[in-house]
């Protein structure tokens, strides 16, 4: 969820407006009307205060996925170590 002259507007890439339009056309919808939504700004600032080096450079998301993915399992790994 991003805000684009202070309204909230849904995030959607080109594949998801292709292969799924009418669930897209309807989020779209209903947030116009004022559902309540998510914001991606809400969410980095809680990530930053987790790990402020994670918000020093944007990755595609495929990236964060590997990224976030490595490190909890790095994180599972010294945990098993030391018991």
């Amino acid at each position: 969820m991003a805000y684009k002259n202070g309204k909230p507007e849904l995030l959607t890439c080109r594949r998801q407006k292709e292969q799924i339009p009418l669930p897209v056309k309807g989020a779209q919808e209903a947030i116009s009307g004022g559902m309540a939504v998510p914001s991606f700004d809400y969410f980095f600032l809680k990530m930053v205060a987790l790990e402020p080096s994670l918000g020093r450079q944007r990755v595609p998301i495929n990236r964060a996925l590997h990224l976030a993915l490595e490190r909890y399992g790095l994180t599972v790994q010294l945990m098993e170590a030391n018991g």
